[in-house]
């Protein structure tokens, strides 16, 4: 043993065929190894950014005219951090791949990298997302009693009336001069004055409702980014309810990640970098829209020959999509030579 390690190793080491190969295998490890500071640095980075988001949505929500936007609340933000770093950790997943087209990278220098992460962002991180949510939801001791009021000086309109907000009284509440509407079944003639008083009652109904008229009336958005955020949410949902009916009801439903992490086969499929990159983030999108339309009951409704299958329709889909996508990807690191590697 003692001779092995004094005398044959140095001479393994001193070999330069040997030599050179250990250099090439350390340089591979070297690459793999980065590659996951790569993924660690587009993860926090975009897991911070949707906190922020989050934070000042929900702030925006709370805002109420003639008041200050505060720049930074971190009981707001922490929510943030635990409603999105699972999303953001699937998310995170598109632009390492891109990071992979964009460099010269060989199959075994960040296949393995890549399964590990894909393994760790929906067995793990999505678990403890759910844990964490519903943890932090479980100890936020939510106040009624937290009074908010409408600054005065302003008029609020509403389908039915518009109201001026004459002045605060010590008690929080609101003098309010209540005018009805032409066309409703309210006329001008029932002007009155009355006495309101707005209390928060629920934190999470702030992110979809305004707590001021006037800045509902501003920043309301019916466009499709909330249609998509809505979309999100319901997969949440079914994520949720899967997680909780079992170990393997939640693998099934992971079948969604398999789908998703195989955009990474479409790497090579045409010879431009920028039109790889395209269509793998166009397919990445597409697989979140088809699950949201294939795990919701209008679309069994409209397809009523599938109601019996929609338990498991999705989840075979998923899984052809994901073989599929594998097999390219295999079929183009062996039989296709890799434009970005031509100079080596």
């Amino acid at each position: 043993y003692l001779y092995f390690s004094f005398f044959t190793i140095p001479v393994f080491f001193a070999s330069p065929c040997n030599n050179y190969k250990f250099r090439v295998i350390l340089e591979e490890m070297k690459k793999a190894l980065y590659l996951f500071f790569v993924y660690i640095v587009v993860f926090v980075l975009m897991t911070l950014t949707a906190a922020y988001i989050h934070m000042q949505e929900i702030q925006l929500s709370q805002l109420v005219a003639g008041t200050k936007l505060s720049f930074f609340n971190p009981s707001l933000f922490l929510k943030g951090l635990i409603t999105y770093f699972p999303f953001c950790g699937a998310l995170s997943l598109l632009p390492f791949c891109f990071y992979i087209v964009r460099h010269k990278f060989k199959v075994l220098e960040y296949i393995f990298t890549y399964i590990i992460i894909c393994l760790v962002v929906f067995f793990v991180l999505f678990p403890l997302g759910i844990l964490a949510k519903e943890n932090y939801k479980s100890k936020t001791v939510l106040s009624n009693t937290n009074p908010l009021t409408l600054s005065s000086g302003y008029f609020r309109v509403s389908p039915d009336y518009i109201d001026y907000y004459i002045s605060t009284n010590p008690d929080n509440s609101s003098e309010i001069l209540h005018i009805g509407k032409f066309g409703t079944e309210n006329s001008l003639s029932q002007i009155k004055i009355i006495t309101q008083n707005l209390n928060l009652s629920n934190v999470d109904s702030l992110e979809e409702e305004f707590s001021d008229p006037i800045i509902q009336e501003v920043f309301e958005s019916k466009s499709l980014f909330k249609n998509i955020k809505g979309g999100l949410y319901f997969l949440e949902e079914k994520m949720i309810a899967a997680f909780h009916n079992g170990f393997w009801h939640f693998v099934a439903f992971m079948s969604l990640g398999l789908a998703l992490s195989s955009v990474i086969g479409l790497r090579r499929i045409a010879k431009w970098r920028l039109l790889n990159i395209l269509n793998m983030a166009l397919i990445f999108f597409v697989i979140l829209f088809l699950n949201m339309v294939l795990y919701s009951q209008r679309f069994y409704e409209t397809v009523s020959f599938l109601e019996p299958a929609k338990k498991w329709f999705p989840i075979v889909i998923n899984l052809v999509i994901g073989v599929v996508f594998i097999i390219v990807g295999i079929l183009n690191a062996t039989l296709k030579l890799d434009p970005n590697r031509e100079s080596d």
